[in-house]
């Protein structure tokens, strides 16, 4: 039905167009899923279209054409804030952390505060070697409610911190940081 609206100009919008690119996407044809989201955007640019040609330039590994998508579908949408997470965790895929904290330095409340924000900005923190930001979310106590099982994110970001804190991360300074600074049990999953 999406491919046959798309063909009659007057029910093809940009909307139909999202659509049969997500259509196209979930039956595996992701070059027919691009060529939709462009027609959609060559008719409407929506954060919707850039945020899903981000996924498709993230899988055909480019990273950077990918951070440039998602930070204009999160310029769009600032408010989103799964878009916001998305846009956080491909900046720092793309080793451009200093870009994702400054999307972090624009967010208003609630999102600016949200655990799973915070982290992520920890962790741009780490590899922009911003080590006081970093502290001050560590020390603050963090507090993300959608871990997931498996995922050591605030213990790993704890000890990267505190081993680049002394200067390391090698296997020996990683034991020594790790008996002069223990986990503090709300970090220990």
């Amino acid at each position: 039905l999406l491919e046959k609206a798309a063909a009659d100009p007057d029910h093809a919008t940009w909307f139909t167009w999202l659509h049969l690119g997500v259509n196209r996407y979930h039956a595996g044809d992701p070059a027919g899923a691009r060529e939709a989201w462009e027609q959609s955007m060559a008719q409407a640019e929506t954060a919707w279209a850039h945020r899903n040609l981000a996924v498709l330039d993230d899988a055909e590994g480019r990273p950077d054409a990918a951070a440039d998508r998602y930070l204009r579908a999160h310029q769009l949408s600032p408010r989103l804030r799964p878009l916001t997470i998305e846009t956080l965790r491909m900046l720092i895929a793309a080793k451009r952390p200093a870009e994702a904290l400054e999307v972090v330095d624009r967010l208003k409340e609630p999102d600016r505060f949200a655990g799973r924000v915070l982290m992520l900005e920890c962790r741009a923190a780490l590899d922009a070697g911003d080590l006081v930001r970093a502290r001050r979310i560590l020390e603050t106590g963090l507090i993300v409610d959608d871990v997931r099982e498996g995922e050591d994110p605030l213990s790993d970001l704890w000890w990267e911190f505190h081993a680049r804190q002394a200067g390391g991360l090698g296997p020996v300074v990683s034991q020594r940081v790790r008996e002069e600074h223990p986990l503090p049990c709300s970090y220990d999953y």
